[in-house]
């Protein structure tokens, strides 16, 4: 059983500065050249670190936040060293098609498909083995699935599955880790849902009704640097903290947003408030290769946001504290009754440090988000 520690704004089974150390050990390996303090590119003082690697085959730098800058050095460095696990070539257990396997799931249903359904599963793909997460059972999954590169492919290589990291996740351990997946997966099928203009279930919330400690540290924070944030609660059929936030303030009039879920409310409303800052110092900074550079479609000179009317007492969810290895299995089960489909996971090589790098799948979760996109 895997006790869990509280940190501000999310839990992990170690400190961060223990995740630091083990992290390091693969920086040589990884190509990771430094780590670094972008927060002060911006005014409004939320920490965000950067990772990069330049020999990368995804993204050459990755970004992190979080409440401390060293929760925020440790996310940087994770995540650029999951984009790594994930690019690394995996073996094929089998090659055939979908329509001869007996999956326990629909191909059809496997987010990022790009292809048409009518013939995804005549095609002929590579498979791998993945763990069902609830009966423990090997489960073939297509290693387009899993994996990511973009430098390796043929051109006459058909892409079955769009390029994307959600559910691709780190963690001190693999529940750790496995529940991270879980949570962004979620995340990105609930805010996928969400339209421009608020025409949706989206519930905003009342910065000032706040009275939860951690998170009323970040508001101040916004609300000194004279940024104005609307934070909005997506309610959902999961049973978790679903939050989209959008941040603008008049010397920098670009809409930026963040998304984030998590069984314990003020950790959901906090992940998606630094992600909204995580985006905006992107956009600032310039150095992520997937942002373009032009922003002047974003600019809005007057403020777009909202108030919010629902009362923080209103949104906060009263869920017993459990276990990492608990909560895997209740948010696994969440999704099962939600897709009738049992999430997969699937591990890429840990032999070479004490962390553990997987990626998750959920076949009936949808993709999508609107942190970056004007409301």
């Amino acid at each position: 059983m895997i006790e869990r520690l509280r940190l501000p704004g999310t839990y992990r089974s170690v400190s961060p500065e223990e995740t630091w150390e083990s992290a390091r050990v693969l920086f040589d390996a990884a190509g990771i050249t430094r780590v670094s303090d972008v927060t002060h590119l911006d005014h409004i003082g939320i920490p965000v670190a950067i990772a990069c690697r330049p020999t990368s085959a995804t993204l050459a730098v990755a970004q992190g936040k979080g409440a401390t800058l060293s929760l925020a050095r440790v996310s940087a460095a994770m995540e650029s060293l999951e984009l790594w696990h994930a690019e690394r070539s995996i073996d094929a257990a089998h090659t055939g098609c979908a329509r001869d396997l007996k999956l326990p799931y629909s191909i059809h249903r496997l987010a990022g498909r790009r292809i048409a359904d009518g013939y995804i599963d005549q095609l002929v793909l590579d498979w791998t083995p993945g763990i069902g997460m609830l009966s423990g059972a090997s489960i073939l999954v297509p290693v387009d699935a899993v994996r990511l590169n973009f430098s390796e492919r043929s051109p006459w290589h058909l892409r079955a599955f769009a390029s994307s990291s959600n559910g691709i996740a780190s963690g001190n351990s693999r529940s750790e880790a496995a529940l991270h997946g879980l949570y962004e997966l979620i995340e990105r099928h609930l805010a996928g849902g969400l339209t421009a203009g608020r025409k949706d279930a989206r519930r905003l919330v009342d910065i000032t009704s706040i009275d939860d400690a951690s998170l009323l540290s970040l508001v101040a924070r916004l609300d000194q640097a004279h940024v104005t944030l609307e934070l909005a609660e997506i309610p959902n059929t999961f049973g978790v903290s679903c939050f989209v936030a959008h941040i603008w303030s008049e010397e920098y009039p670009i809409v930026c947003g963040g998304s984030g879920c998590h069984s314990d409310t003020s950790i959901a409303a906090s992940r998606a408030i630094t992600e909204a800052v995580q985006s905006r110092l992107t956009q600032i900074s310039g150095t992520r290769d997937d942002i373009a550079s032009r922003t002047d479609r974003l600019v809005t000179f007057t403020n777009p946001l909202l108030p919010g009317t629902m009362k923080w007492s209103e949104v906060v969810t009263d869920l017993p504290t459990r276990r990492l290895d608990e909560e895997v299995e209740w948010a696994a089960e969440k999704i099962v009754q939600s897709t009738s489909a049992e999430p997969i996971i699937v591990e890429f090589d840990n032999s070479m440090s004490d962390l553990a790098f997987l990626r998750v799948l959920a076949p009936g979760l949808t993709i999508g988000d609107l942190r970056t996109v004007p409301v």
